[in-house]
């Protein structure tokens, strides 16, 4: 009996070492030459053998620590093949910067801690020609998420999109100074975000082109001391939709015209819900557009609204007489536009 359970007790250890020996280490991968994602002697992992991120790292893309660089820039495209990783730092230490750019039909996941500027330092992630960006997992995405930071998300361009299952948080909680943290969807790219979102501090959220599309799935809630939401609309723009609108400092609402506009009340929001004290005296318009004037927001139905009327140019005047080859010229000036108050 007693041998028995001696080969028993041996053969538990041995599993236990050879599951601890499957167990992934997790290393941070610092880039240390800008270049592709894929080609492993673009990085560092602290003496190991260069291989790119994986599942099983975390990618510093922007830093000083180490034998990483400053600037960097990843790229990721089609021709590389779908990369993954687990958490992303992009500018790691104070005044460092770092890009990541996802192009060209790429596909790049994360299933970790996602930090854009992730110090007093300054972070691009940028998705484009087709390029595909996905976070999943069970923790955050965060946009200059410290003091002094400087974030920045952009997607553009049909076929190019970004998506989140936790949410993102944008901007500083800390206080002091503040972060700035912009995202920018242009041209018919697309950003999917399930999960609550909170907005802090100077944070601007600018969407603009035919298609373009940005759902907050989840609850969007404003913070500190808000932000600004730039719309340039064209006429068949289906702007932003969020699940929950809950703001806790006010929204600026900054509108413009893309092209020639006609008359007439534009939607450039939808929600699902307001949250308890959200109202239209959250909402400051900045009309700052010289095409036309922007008036009449209007909160209700699940929508918001704002009217416009294209400017009224006015009659040129016939100036500046010349005589030249005896030939008689006349010069118009450029007809100016007024602005129409209504």
């Amino acid at each position: 009996m007693q041998k028995q359970l001696s080969v028993i007790v041996l053969g538990l250890m041995s599993y236990g070492l050879v599951a601890h020996s499957a167990q992934a280490v997790i290393v941070n991968v610092r880039m240390d030459t800008s270049g592709n994602w894929n080609v492993g002697t673009n990085w560092d992992n602290g003496g190991v053998v260069d291989t790119p991120p994986d599942s099983d790292d975390i990618a510093i893309v922007g830093t000083t620590s180490g034998s990483g660089i400053s600037p960097a820039i990843a790229t990721v495209d089609g021709p590389q093949g779908a990369q993954n990783t687990m958490d992303i730092t992009i500018g790691e230490s104070s005044g460092s910067s770092g890009t990541i750019n996802v192009e060209s039909n790429g596909s790049l996941t994360s299933t970790g801690k996602v930090k854009i500027g992730a110090n007093v330092s300054t972070g691009v992630l940028s998705v484009s020609t087709g390029g595909t960006y996905t976070h999943t997992g069970t923790t955050g995405f965060q946009i200059a998420p410290f003091a002094g930071a400087t974030g920045s998300l952009s997607v553009v361009g049909s076929g190019s999109s970004f998506s989140s299952s936790q949410g993102l948080t944008i901007g500083s909680s800390s206080g002091g100074t503040t972060a700035n943290s912009e995202i920018h969807i242009e041209n018919g790219g697309n950003l999917s975000v399930s999960g609550n979102s909170l907005l802090y501090d100077d944070w601007t959220l600018s969407v603009s082109g035919s298609n373009s599309e940005v759902d907050f799935i989840g609850e969007f809630r404003t913070l500190s001391s808000g932000g600004t939401f730039q719309a340039a609309i064209d006429g068949d723009l289906d702007m932003v939709s969020v699940g929950t609108l809950r703001l806790g400092s006010t929204m600026t609402i900054r509108p413009s015209a893309l092209g020639s506009l006609a008359d007439g009340e534009y939607t450039i929001l939808t929600y699902g819900s307001l949250y308890s004290g959200t109202t239209l005296g959250d909402f400051i318009l900045d009309d700052q557009d010289i095409s036309g004037t922007w008036s009449d927001l209007a909160l209700s139905a699940g929508t918001l609204r704002v009217n416009y009327v294209a400017a009224v140019p006015e009659p040129g005047a016939w100036m500046m007489m010349a005589l030249v080859g005896g030939v008689v010229f006349v010069r118009k000036w450029m007809a100016k536009t007024k602005r129409v108050n209504i």
